[in-house]
């Protein structure tokens, strides 16, 4: 009696061991990604559906105000998704055009590329929110971002 409850106890550990494992493979790197209402550190189990991904929020209290005021916090929730690569970068996020290898910069984190001088220069130029806009912004996404498919 004994050893059968023994073999059933390791059987439901692996079991369990199994499946945390399965979850972490599931769940993307999110050092230094930031809830896009708050600005804080993120929570892998606290998210929301956005698009066709899901935006990873630092605290239940934010779900509702993202949900609510989607359009507000698009930027950073754009940047979001290309920084835990459930997107990936396709043209350049300015003209729309193929990216240049050659000429990236690093904005809010992530290294974009651009398809000329002109369209780093104009987004380098730029500070802050309105720097994250030119890249991240709901038109920008548009042109430079997809999807990845797997």
């Amino acid at each position: 009696m004994k050893t059968r409850l023994l073999t059933t106890c390791f059987a439901v550990i692996a079991v369990v061991v199994a499946a945390n494992l399965v979850a972490d493979e599931d769940k993307p790197d999110l050092e230094g990604i930031t809830c896009p209402v708050s600005n804080k550190a993120v929570n892998a189990d606290v998210t929301a559906d956005y698009r066709e991904g899901r935006i990873f929020l630092c605290c239940p209290g934010c779900v509702g105000p993202f949900e609510e005021k989607t359009e507000k916090f698009s930027t950073k929730a754009n940047m979001q998704l290309v920084a835990t690569k459930q997107v990936k970068q396709v043209n350049c996020p300015i003209s729309g055009h193929a990216v240049n290898d050659e000429v990236t910069s690093e904005v809010g984190g992530v290294t974009i590329g651009y398809c000329c001088k002109g369209c780093k220069g104009k987004v380098n130029k730029a500070e802050g929110d309105d720097q994250l806009a030119l890249v991240f912004s709901n038109e920008a996404f548009e042109k430079g971002f997809a999807f990845s498919e797997e």
